[in-house]
């Protein structure tokens, strides 16, 4: 299987956090409306590629003859799922620029705790899984 696009949907999200993190340099928020906008396209890209991910790779993985494979997505499926539901609580709590301005220190260090995580999911989907998804289907 292909795992360009996905791929390539790493690179998009990561170009989004990329942005977000420079308005956010130095311990202060420099431009919220454009951080909400930002985070509303990482939201978007974020979950189609994630709808994509659970339709066409998950299940068909965890069919896989490839004991290895079986058991990686099996366990990354169920991580996501709390990945995913903590995004879009991260979401809904910093809706506006308003509640983003109003406490930017807890909206920093909450940014910087998700964005870490999806750092190291997309690292880990990289670097592990979807070699072994791209050499057994």
């Amino acid at each position: 299987m292909d795992m360009s696009p996905f791929i390539t949907q790493h690179a998009e999200a990561a170009g989004v956090i990329g942005e977000i993190e420079t308005l956010m340099q130095g311990g202060t928020v420099q431009d919220a409306d454009k951080i909400r906008a930002l985070l509303s396209t990482l939201v978007g890209k974020l979950s189609v590629h994630l709808a994509i991910e659970d339709k066409n790779i998950y299940p068909k993985a965890k069919e896989s003859e490839n004991a290895t494979l079986k058991a990686l997505a099996e366990e990354m499926e169920s991580s996501m799922a709390g990945l995913a539901q903590d995004l879009m609580a991260y979401s809904t709590k910093w809706a506006s620029a308003i509640k983003i301005n109003e406490n930017t220190a807890e909206f920093i260090t909450e940014t910087k705790g998700v964005f870490d995580a999806l750092k190291k999911r997309i690292e880990l989907e990289e670097t592990k899984f979807y070699p072994l998804v791209a050499e057994n289907m």
